[in-house]
């Protein structure tokens, strides 16, 4: 996202944009996949060595509030985070804890459709599925 429209969603949201929220977005949209917090503040202290963990973790939240990234739990509770914010699903294995992006299918829309025609107004749809990723499985079977 160039960092002029990075500025304005984060201003319209009520957050400054800093040095460290641009920075830890930065990060979070090049490693791509789902990072913990942890992740992010190991990736992020080699261009800002002084940042803590409490700083990554509050811009994190400021990215998510604004809507530029987005928040999902792991099994383990731990929180994982990601720069795509475009409508997809997540599967989730429940061995390894990996979490995979899943396209949301014509399907999906023509059901949010209906639920949008019976006069419900979605703000956000969320869907996770869980299982054991094809790598776990033949770890288990053999």
């Amino acid at each position: 996202m160039p960092e002029l429209v990075f500025d304005q969603v984060l201003e319209q949201a009520g957050f400054r944009p800093t040095r460290q929220r641009r920075a830890v977005y930065e990060h979070l949209e090049a490693m791509h996949g789902h990072p913990t917090a942890e992740d992010v503040f190991h990736a992020v202290r080699i261009e800002l060595p002084r940042i803590s963990l409490a700083t990554v973790y509050k811009a994190l939240e400021s990215l998510v509030e604004s809507g530029v990234a987005q928040k999902m739990s792991g099994a383990d509770g731990t929180a994982h985070f990601e720069s795509r914010v475009d409508e997809h699903f997540h599967a989730r294995c429940r061995a390894c804890n990996r979490i995979v992006d899943v396209e949301a299918l014509p399907e999906f829309h023509r059901c949010v459709d209906k639920i949008r025609t019976a006069g419900f107004t979605i703000e956000r749809a969320r869907l996770e599925l869980t299982g054991i990723c094809e790598l776990c499985a033949r770890q288990h079977h053999n």
